[in-house]
């Protein structure tokens, strides 16, 4: 388990790394690196295919026929290298919690550190869900603005998103509250 963590820490090495490059100079490189991301799971995990799943299903909402920019293409390689390093942060946090485990000879002590680990799956899975919530609703904002764009109706349609904006901040707050609760109740 100690090399899973040397090799998780050369993986968010190489995420730093890509993150100060441009999606031109690191897409070849990242994709390299969720490959060998992908294949680590799947030797170290024994739910390798529930975190498979985690890590390789991002929301994504798009227009058919509509090319993205360039920003938008940096944005995503941003994007996708955060998660990737989010999810990498949340490995090497359960291993480190699982080497602990198996350190503790007490049965409490045994039964306090699986505690910890389904938490911090439940708190991965809720950064998760949040991450891919917020995604969708970044893209359903740039989709407005070009909306707005082309109609030119700007000033009455930027109040009208300011105030979707507030009814999904409200919502957003109302959903992680419900987390909260729902992640609180399973502790």
């Amino acid at each position: 388990m100690e090399h899973a963590i040397k090799k998780i820490d050369e993986y968010l090495s190489k995420v730093e790394g890509l993150l100060k490059k441009s999606y031109k100079e690191g897409k070849d490189e990242e994709s390299e690196l969720d490959t060998k991301i992908q294949g680590f799971i799947r030797a170290i995990f024994k739910d390798d295919d529930k975190k498979l799943r985690d890590y390789t299903h991002p929301l994504r909402i798009g227009i058919i026929g509509r090319e993205k920019s360039e920003q938008e293409k940096q944005e995503d390689y941003l994007s996708d290298l955060r998660k990737m390093k989010n999810h990498l942060l949340a490995f090497k946090e359960e291993i480190n919690l699982i080497i602990a485990s198996k350190q503790k000879s007490g049965k409490l002590d045994k039964i306090e550190e699986e505690t910890k680990i389904i938490a911090a799956e439940a708190k991965r899975r809720r950064a998760v869900v949040d991450e891919k919530l917020l995604g969708a609703i970044m893209e359903f904002i740039q989709m407005q603005r070009d909306e707005l764009k082309k109609k030119g109706l700007l000033t009455q349609e930027i109040v009208d998103i300011r105030k979707d904006i507030a009814d999904i901040k409200s919502t957003l707050n109302d959903l992680k509250n419900v987390l909260e609760k729902t992640g609180k109740s399973k502790d």
